[in-house]
């Protein structure tokens, strides 16, 4: 059985953002999201997105981001 496509969406507590990631959810993919701040983003949390604090600004964590991930979409 093949695993769920790995889709890392950046600006996901945005309008867009958050309506890519959960039709993308609801899709079936493996959604991550990087945020600044972890807890605007509890309710991508509970519809089953994994959280990844970062900055767009810091390479390290774009690169910690960006580990297993197969899609960017960017919506920041």
């Amino acid at each position: 059985m093949k695993s769920p496509m790995q889709v890392l969406i950046l600006g996901g507590t945005g309008t867009l953002g958050r309506q890519i990631a959960k039709t993308a959810i609801d899709s079936g993919y493996h959604v991550r999201c990087m945020v600044r701040r972890p807890r605007s983003a509890s309710f991508l949390q509970e519809w089953g997105c994994e959280i990844m604090p970062g900055d767009l600004l810091n390479t390290d964590d774009i690169k910690k981001s960006l580990e297993g991930i197969d899609a960017v979409i960017d919506a920041a």
